[in-house]
């Protein structure tokens, strides 16, 4: 016997009403969906019963429509630009009683703020690439990754029966499906360089196509920095960062300012004594703890989706003993063997080695969590594979069940 469907809890949508105004090529104004597996008729009903609300309601009012309430949804509209809107459709059943318009109205200003920070002006987007194909080739990943991780968990959080938010997490919000080996994720550290001045700007421009140089990467031309929308003075602005070993100093610069090494070296030596102290004490308060460290255990976790991997540091991955590290790596390779490279497999591989160590792996599709353990309080396979579901939950919610 198989589950039934499970009706979206949302969707996302943004689009540009310049385009598609033939009949028949109304598609042509969608630039980003979520989920990607709704039809295209879907998506264009939903975005023309937008665009005829909002027509209508200018009739009677000169502010523009920003919300919709029907009996089973809730729907948010965004202008983020001219003529481009952002919308979202929630099912009411799946949202906390106390969710507000204004909140949902905060989510797409939230989206906008991050698509901007990562491709820049969309309208300036759409001009750079040849054809609309080029944008929404860029826009989608960003849609997509917003939505499974922000939207999907809180429309989980909202589910009051067990069993309908498990299936909901296979079916609905669309269990993640990593994609190709190699691809490259917006939202992963791996697009952003660490220059030698200590500051970090995006590298877009190499790995997805937009503007960017090689020429500023080998030190020469103006170094492209990352872009932000001031909600507050409606323009955009330039965002600069500069790490110094535990402390990380955002400045917002003009939008046109345009810098090139030297000059991000004497602006990185202004700053340097205060961001020396800085570091220093953001050491002494927090001391040894770091941000990837769970105390009473060694793991590493790599998220497929967003391709990129959290472990435990070194110095304490340092302390296990090879016979721990040993079987860490077996019980690793174990699940894969089970696996046999099926995106949907969802394996769990318990071994025990030396008396008080226990090895654990879960696998759902192409995600991974490895957990030694040892001198853990708990010598059943049942207390250790509750210890690893406890710390699943918490370090990576809604991955693995």
């Amino acid at each position: 016997m198989t589950d039934r469907p499970v009706p979206k809890p949302f969707k996302l949508c943004l689009y540009d009403d310049r385009r598609g105004q033939v009949e028949g090529q109304e598609h042509e104004k969608i630039l980003a969906f979520y989920p990607s597996t709704a039809s295209l008729l879907s998506r264009t009903s939903l975005i023309g019963f937008a665009q005829a609300m909002k027509a209508f309601t200018s009739v009677f009012d000169q502010a523009p429509c920003e919300s919709i309430l029907a009996d089973k949804h809730t729907w948010a509209l965004h202008s983020c630009e001219a003529h481009i809107t952002l919308l979202l459709v929630a099912d009411r059943g799946q949202l906390p009683s106390a969710t507000t318009q204004a909140a949902l109205k905060t989510v797409l200003q939230h989206m906008h703020n991050l698509l901007y920070l990562l491709l820049g002006s969309l309208s300036q987007l759409l001009q750079q690439q040849e054809g609309v194909e080029g944008a929404r080739k860029l826009i989608q990943p960003v849609i997509a990754e917003f939505a499974l991780y922000s939207l999907a968990a809180l429309a989980l959080l909202a589910t009051r029966s067990p069993s309908f938010g498990k299936r909901l997490m296979s079916a609905a919000s669309g269990r993640p499906k990593p994609g190709p080996k190699g691809q490259k994720s917006l939202l992963s550290p791996r697009t952003w360089q660490r220059l030698p001045s200590g500051f970090l700007v995006p590298l877009l421009g190499d790995n997805v196509g937009l503007e960017g140089s090689a020429a500023s990467a080998e030190g020469h031309g103006p170094v492209r920095l990352a872009s932000m929308w001031q909600e507050g003075a409606s323009e955009p602005a330039g965002l600069l960062a500069l790490s110094h070993g535990d402390a990380l100093l955002l400045l917002i610069v003009p939008h046109s300012y345009a810098p090139d090494h030297r000059a991000l070296i004497s602006l990185a030596n202004a700053f340097r004594g205060q961001m020396q102290e800085l570091s220093r004490a953001a050491k002494e308060h927090f001391g040894a703890i770091r941000h990837g460290h769970v105390t009473g255990f060694r793991y590493v976790f790599e998220d497929a989706l967003a391709h990129t991997t959290v472990q435990s540091p070194a110095s304490k991955v340092a302390t296990l003993n090879k016979d721990s590290l040993a079987l860490a790596s077996a019980v690793r390779g174990w699940a894969a063997d089970l696996a046999q490279g099926d995106e949907e497999a969802s394996v769990e591989v318990a071994a025990r080695g030396q008396p008080h160590c226990w090895g654990l792996a879960r696998r759902q599709g192409d995600n991974v969590l490895v957990l030694p353990l040892e001198q853990h309080k708990g010598d059943s396979l049942l207390e250790s594979c509750a210890a690893a579901q406890k710390f699943a939950d918490e370090r990576c919610p809604g991955v693995f069940w």
